[in-house]
């Protein structure tokens, strides 16, 4: 039988969790999204996978600390799972899908849907170019606002580090884009 402190306890820690959950769903969310060539489904799974993994180890030890450092880590490793199981996967289908689900939400018009297609047509299509490491620091900064400590609290090196890989990944993006000019 517990006693009544760890029941209190107990209760604390899932208080903890809930609030950190709720204040990190929609980051995770967008990251997962954007990782997976925006299939809100496989978003949806993973996201719903990962806050399991996460609660579950930190319901199993007493030692974690809720930061976004760790849910990224446990998010990034299940994205690597996803990506080894469903390699085969093209991301020309995965693209087309997300501009179908951008109509679905209701763009309001033909001349706004056409130029909407074209933008994320171009952005997916400069995404490409880039590295995962670098898809990764361009979404956690431009997508989720984090703030280069953050990302590199979550990346595990220096922001000094983060900094160089937005540059450079923006460089790379600007190249790209000069090149179709």
């Amino acid at each position: 039988m517990k006693s009544k402190k760890n029941v209190n306890i107990e209760i604390e820690r899932n208080q903890q969790f809930v609030e950190f959950y709720e204040t990190q769903l929609e980051k995770i969310y967008q990251f997962v999204f954007y990782k997976t060539n925006r299939k809100k489904e496989v978003a949806e799974d993973i996201t719903s996978e990962v806050f399991l993994k996460a609660y579950r180890s930190f319901q199993g030890n007493w030692h974690i600390t809720l930061t976004a450092a760790w849910i990224y880590r446990i998010c990034n490793n299940h994205i690597i799972d996803y990506y080894r199981t469903f390699k085969n996967k093209t991301s020309e289908s995965l693209d087309e899908e997300f501009v179908l689900e951008l109509e679905e939400v209701g763009i309001a018009g033909p001349k706004e849907e056409f130029e909407k297609k074209d933008i994320v047509q171009r952005v997916l299509e400069i995404l490409k170019f880039l590295t995962p490491i670098q898809k990764e620091v361009i979404i956690l900064k431009y997508i989720n606002d984090y703030s280069n400590n953050e990302i590199a609290e979550v990346l595990g090196i220096t922001s000094g580090a983060v900094r160089v890989r937005v540059f450079e990944a923006l460089k790379k993006m600007k190249s790209y884009i000069t090149k179709e000019k």
